[in-house]
C-alpha cells in the first residue's frame, strides 16, 4: 500500500475546467496521467457539472474536492481509482408540508 499511496503523492495534475461533466474529469485526469477510473456509472451522476480549477495537486486532493458535499467516495488502488457511491453517506430529501393551523418540516 507504501508505494500507491506515493504514486499518488508524486503525481500532481492541474485541472481548469468549466461547466463540464464529472465523466469530464475523470477523461482530462486518466487522459494526464497513469491513473484509470473503475465505476458503475448507473450508481453516479457522471452528468452532474461542475466548475473545476486545481493547480499542481494530487489526484487524491483533486478526488477530495470534486466529490466533496457528495456521496460519492473513491478508493486507490495502484493505477485504478475505484469510484462508488457510500451507501452510508446517502443523504435525505426534505420534504415540506403545510399543516392548517401551522407549518412544519418533515424529515
Amino acid at each position: 500500500m507504501y508505494a500507491a499511496t506515493l504514486q499518488t503523492e508524486q503525481t500532481t495534475l492541474t485541472v481548469r475546467m468549466n461547466n463540464c461533466t464529472i465523466k469530464d474529469v475523470f477523461d482530462h485526469i486518466e487522459k494526464n496521467s497513469e491513473f484509470v477510473f473503475v465505476y458503475h456509472g448507473a450508481n453516479i451522476d457522471l452528468h452532474r457539472r461542475v466548475n473545476f480549477d486545481v493547480r499542481d495537486k494530487s489526484v487524491e486532493v483533486i478526488l477530495e474536492r470534486l466529490f466533496k458535499g457528495t456521496d460519492v467516495e473513491y478508493n486507490l488502488n495502484n493505477r485504478q481509482i475505484i469510484v462508488r457511491r457510500n451507501e452510508k453517506k446517502k443523504t435525505r430529501p426534505f420534504l415540506f408540508s403545510k399543516l392548517k393551523k401551522s407549518r412544519s418540516l418533515v424529515l
